[in-house]
């Protein structure tokens, strides 16, 4: 009889031993499962996004480096911008009007050749008149002003004009080009207050900076929509941080 019980209880301590090892094999399974296992996935994961290539949301909003100079060095001033490698620089050389003194006029023009940013440097005056017949307005209606961080005695102007010719016709235009901060212009005065735009450093020497969006040159019956669309481009914008980075050479 004893020999039979102790037959039962050593049944039961195997029993006991066996439902434990399995209790510990499946809470040791469970917490790799939770613990180690997923560590291990969270720290591949997190090796795998550091390696990735961040995607700009918007394509155009990389920066284009300004990698390129071009300078003048017939005013003294040393009038220099930069500008990208996709864009063409052309300077030349001539007289002033006065054909006593020279002048540099560089050409820098955009990839697809729809803008172009000029410098011309030591002019003696940028002539013309800016007439408006009896009848008919002229004037700003938008503006934007840029700092030139060189050169905080000048400013950056970009905006638009609307000629009104009498009560029958409307002619859009547009301007972008440096003046003094002395000559400030303004949502509402006349546009021929922006139709020379000129600045002199120092001086009695006239320069001027300006940026011209080719497509629309020649075109008196220009659209809003064709000038907002060009103004907007990012050729225009990449236009205004050459005239930005001007500086002395």
């Amino acid at each position: 009889m004893n020999k039979q019980k102790s037959q039962l209880g050593f049944a039961h301590l195997i029993i006991v031993l066996i439902l434990a090892a399995g209790l510990v094999g499946a809470l040791g399974f469970i917490f790799w499962q939770n613990f180690i296992k997923k560590d291990s996935s969270t720290s591949l994961q997190k090796s795998s996004d550091d390696n990735k290539i961040p995607v700009l949301k918007n394509a155009a909003e990389k920066t284009v480096a300004l990698s390129e100079t071009v300078s003048e060095d017939v005013s003294g001033e040393g009038l220099t911008v930069n500008y990208p490698a996709t864009w063409k620089a052309n300077s030349v050389t001539t007289l002033n009007p006065d054909q006593t003194t020279s002048n540099t006029k560089t050409k820098i023009t955009s990839p697809s050749g729809d803008i172009t940013v000029s410098l011309w440097a030591d002019i003696s005056g940028v002539g013309g008149t800016c007439l408006v017949e009896p009848g008919s307005t002229y004037a700003i209606t938008a503006l934007n002003t840029y700092g030139l961080s060189q050169y905080p005695g000048f400013t950056l102007y970009t905006g638009k004009t609307l000629l009104t010719a009498g009560n029958s016709s409307q002619i859009n235009g547009y301007f972008a080009g440096v003046l003094n901060n002395t000559d400030k212009i303004k949502v509402g005065e006349s546009g021929c207050n922006a139709s020379m735009l000129g600045f002199q450093p120092s001086g009695n020497i006239l320069n001027s900076l300006t940026i011209t969006i080719n497509s629309l040159s020649g075109d008196e019956q220009m659209s809003l929509d064709k000038i907002n669309s060009a103004m907007a481009s990012d050729e225009f914008k990449a236009a205004v941080k050459i005239i930005q980075s001007l500086h002395k050479k």
